[in-house]
């Protein structure tokens, strides 16, 4: 697993996930993490309106880079839309923040993933299409400092 692997012009489905460090050190308010998150990914050309996120404890960062997720013995995870993530900064009783949760832990991280190739069984809460290959809904990972 590479620090910051290459990301080429075109990316497809099951394109090798990135792993990199993204400062949020200079976030004034939540609106702008969500903004620097979204920034960087347009950077390396992978933005796409369908992408779910997910904050985790980054201490299980090897397990994501292997399988596709930190919870791997789970049949579901939890995930936002770029919309529920905007909305959560009004409302975070009821809807995740998903880098609000990844501070609670001692290593932060948010992972990105495909919505087209995940299916949600209810608000927040997805498994994927295909078990046996969860890597490939896998956008990447940004392992957060700041």
């Amino acid at each position: 697993m590479s620090v910051d692997s290459p990301v080429p012009a075109e990316v497809e489905i099951g394109q090798t996930p990135f792993f990199s460090e993204l400062d949020l050190g200079g976030a004034l308010y939540q609106e702008e993490e969500i903004e620097m998150v979204v920034n960087e990914l347009k950077r390396r050309k992978l933005y796409d309106d369908d992408l779910l996120y997910r904050g985790f404890n980054g201490k299980r960062l090897s397990l994501v880079d292997q399988t596709g997720t930190d919870s791997p013995e789970r049949s579901h995870i939890f995930l936002v839309t770029e919309k529920e993530w905007r909305e959560s900064f009004y409302d975070s009783v009821f809807i995740p923040n998903p880098v609000e949760y990844a501070y609670y832990f001692p290593v932060p991280a948010l992972s990105v993933y495909r919505g087209k190739l995940l299916e949600a069984v209810s608000d927040y809460e997805y498994e994927f299409s295909n078990k046996s290959d969860l890597r490939k809904a896998l956008v990447g990972v940004f392992s957060l400092k700041g």
